[in-house]
């Protein structure tokens, strides 16, 4: 305790207001230490942040959704279609939403690959993913969220992922899958059985240890991620990969799906 009249040093006073900042009366108990690392961190994810901390050298690749050039599809994606309904359009609602309506026929679907490959899985380099996803009719969709070969042809994000890692769903089934694939050959997993309610966002993440193993989690915005499980098969490590989503009519009706601000980070 400094004493009565002495007047604080501004360094003193710049750690105290670093110590406020750091203890805001937020939602979150850490406040910043959580992506500082200047305190404690309990975290839902375990081996992973909620926003991942940046490596000192390391590719960083951010789709954030907020204007026309976040959604071009001729520059910054790929995209393909069959029975075109409404494509990738912005959404107006905080934390950058787009969404795409397919059409109304049985199997009618949109889906996007990024122009630009992002990734291509290494030993010894860890690698996170964090995005967010919302489907009008969950039950009634093949749907795919994740990094993937360039597929740009008929069904292949769908059907024919031939190097992929990623969460999806099949046609039936609000059950969110995992999935690691390599030349062809998968090892999905659904131990952890979080299921996607229509209409309604839901975030997803996964942490690919090097070549060995992925980690995938799942939460709605306000609670606790869910740990869904690991898979250490068939994951790809021969092929550079871009982010894709895309979504499947699993009936003869209108389908929609949104996509949030995406990250993806890995090891340099």
């Amino acid at each position: 305790m400094r004493a009565r009249g002495k007047k604080r040093s501004p360094v003193a006073k710049g750690d105290a207001a670093l110590s406020a900042f750091l203890r805001l009366k937020t939602g979150d108990p850490q406040g910043m230490h959580r992506h500082f690392g200047l305190g404690p961190t309990i975290d839902q994810f375990e081996d992973m942040p909620t926003l991942p901390a940046i490596p000192m050298f390391g590719y960083k690749n951010e789709y954030n959704f907020q204007d026309a050039l976040d959604v071009d599809a001729t520059n910054k994606w790929t995209e393909v279609n069959d029975n075109a309904g409404t494509g990738l359009t912005v959404q107006d609602e905080r934390g950058g939403l787009a969404k795409f309506t397919n059409d109304t026929g049985d199997n009618d679907f949109y889906y996007y690959v990024s122009v630009n490959e992002i990734a291509g899985l290494v030993a010894g380099k860890d690698l996170w993913f964090y995005s967010k996803i919302r489907i009008l009719d969950v039950s009634e969709a093949d749907w795919f969220c994740g990094i993937c070969a360039k597929v740009s042809a008929a069904d292949a994000l769908f059907d024919a992922r031939v190097d992929s890692v990623g969460f999806f769903g099949v046609d039936g089934s609000a059950i969110i899958r995992l999935e690691a694939n390599k030349d062809s050959t998968s090892t999905p997993n659904t131990e952890g059985e979080k299921s996607l309610v229509d209409d309604t966002i839901i975030n997803l993440a996964f942490h690919v240890v090097g070549v060995s193993q992925v980690h995938y989690f799942a939460g709605t915005p306000g609670s606790r991620y869910a740990y869904l499980g690991s898979v250490s098969d068939n994951i790809p490590d021969d092929e550079e990969m871009a982010f894709a989503f895309g979504c499947r009519n699993g009936t003869g009706g209108a389908n929609a799906m949104s996509i949030g601000r995406t990250i993806i980070v890995q090891d340099e």
